[in-house]
């Protein structure tokens, strides 16, 4: 009974425990589960296409909702989407990004000077650059790949003064500052504050910033000239490190060096990926599973994010998903307590009694489905499956007798299809079909090699299988 090592396609396929192909699968401590489905959650549709979106927590607690599109902004209330910003123009592949400083909001698309909320309609800030990319760190707001309306210079860095978000000339009396990075090729493609310094990356190029006033204000130290990150939302602070997508490897950055995570499945999701749109992957973190999403577009989705890999901060494991969506957020929702709701489950069928509305402030990952609907992904695996690795030897025939999954929790239904061949390097002949029954499938085929493709609906735990395999004798 091999421990499952989760969706690892580039490990050697005879590699026990060694998950080859997946759909709808994610790695657990204990083993692999059902990815949850997109639950709505009860909003009107966006009028517009979204061009980025987050909820974005406060200094007094509460948490704000946005929504950009090419020219506006909207804001998610109790009552639906409100119109909080217009006049924008945003070129087409960028997106809005937001932040917050104390309980102001700011938002950047690339091509507007920076914009403000403090409760109310967003308003330019008239000293701050238009940039593609913003991050609050301590006492300040950092702007990367700026344009100050004179020059467009995708290399730079600007930061707001120290303690006012909304003063961005550069000045040593208010600690405002701004510089390039020229020892890397190309424009900043990403940023993310690490403890109380921060990270900028180029899709090759890694760089540190810290804080140290004075004449320098800001100190800049190039980490890696090989590492990188692919787009200003494929990387996602998690749990304190940074994991991001780079140009032909996936990485872990705890603000030392970084490090090549994806040996077990980079070269598969390179094949996957569609390369010319990698740049618009999104990874979202889901704190309580400690899994960090990236959804990203494949080399069937046309530009579309139609797939998604799920990395295991605990285990090191990788899960993948196929769920198409037009954007995604870190949701944050403040909840409604039983204890405020007068009325009961019978009179809102449509409410299920654990619905993560009703659990008091939660944070889950959240989809903006190709209808511009809200989704929760929440919901009760629809259907995954999974495929074993290859089990055999090339002077040796056996017959495949049981194949046992232990499951923690076990799943609405399940079948187990068997494949085989007579030697390896050919291509597998698909075979029996079986039903769990009496909490295993039974079959008996002779072959050099087997593989089972386990497929279930509803929700499940796997921790693992135990097969039954006898020697028939060596050719």
């Amino acid at each position: 009974m091999p421990k499952l090592l989760g969706f690892a396609p580039d490990l050697d396929a005879a590699t026990p425990g060694a998950i080859t192909a997946a759909t709808n699968i994610l790695p657990t401590l204990r083993g692999v589960v059902g990815s949850p489905s997109a639950v709505d959650m009860g909003q009107p549709p966006i009028d517009y296409t979204s061009k980025g979106c987050a909820t974005v927590a406060l200094l007094d607690g509460s948490a704000r909702t946005f929504v950009g599109g090419y020219s506006y902004l909207l804001e998610l209330t109790s009552e639906g989407f409100d119109l909080i910003g217009t006049g924008f123009t945003t070129d087409v592949g960028a997106r809005f990004m937001f932040t917050s400083f104390g309980n102001a909001v700011l938002a950047s698309n690339g091509v507007n000077r920076i914009v403000q909320s403090t409760g109310d309609n967003f308003t330019s800030i008239a000293s701050a650059p238009a940039a593609k990319i913003i991050e609050s760190v301590g006492l300040f707001v950092m702007a990367f790949n700026c344009n100050d309306g004179t020059d467009s210079l995708p290399d730079q860095w600007w930061s707001s003064a120290l303690g006012d978000h909304t003063d961005w000339t550069p000045s040593i009396t208010t600690q405002s500052a701004n510089g390039r990075f020229l020892d890397t090729p190309g424009g900043v493609t990403a940023a993310k504050r690490i403890g109380d310094g921060i990270i900028a990356y180029k899709r090759r190029g890694v760089y540190y910033g810290q804080y140290v006033g004075g004449e320098i204000i800001w100190s800049w130290s190039q980490v890696s000239s090989t590492a990188g990150c692919v787009g200003q939302d494929a990387v996602v602070d998690a749990a304190g490190v940074h994991v991001l997508i780079g140009s032909d490897d996936i990485w872990m950055f705890d603000g030392t060096r970084p490090q090549s995570i994806g040996s077990s499945i980079k070269q598969w999701f390179f094949a996957d990926a569609d390369a010319a749109n990698l740049y618009k992957t999104q990874g979202r973190y889901d704190r309580k599973n400690s899994h960090v999403w990236f959804f990203y577009p494949s080399r069937r989705s046309n530009g579309a994010l139609d797939s998604a890999i799920v990395f295991n901060l605990t285990t090191g494991q990788w899960g993948r998903v196929l769920q198409t969506v037009t954007d995604t957020m870190a949701y944050v929702s403040v909840g409604t307590p039983y204890s405020a709701d007068t009325g009961t489950f019978d009179s809102d069928p449509g409410t299920a009694y654990d619905s993560p509305g009703l659990r008091g402030a939660s944070e889950y990952i959240v989809v903006v489905g190709t209808d511009t609907k809200l989704y929760s992904m929440t919901g009760i695996c629809q259907a995954s499956s999974l495929t074993a690795w290859s089990m055999g030897e090339d002077d040796r025939y056996s017959t495949l007798k049981m194949v046992r999954p232990r499951f923690n929790k076990a799943p609405a239904t399940a079948t187990m299809t068997h494949a085989h061949k007579s030697g390896s390097g050919i291509d597998w002949t698909e075979g029996r079909t079986a039903t769990l029954y009496d909490h295993k499938c039974d079959f008996l085929q002779s072959a050099r090699y087997h593989r089972i493709t386990l497929n279930t609906t509803g929700d499940f735990e796997l921790t693992d299988l135990t097969v039954e395999v006898a020697p028939n004798g060596r050719r």
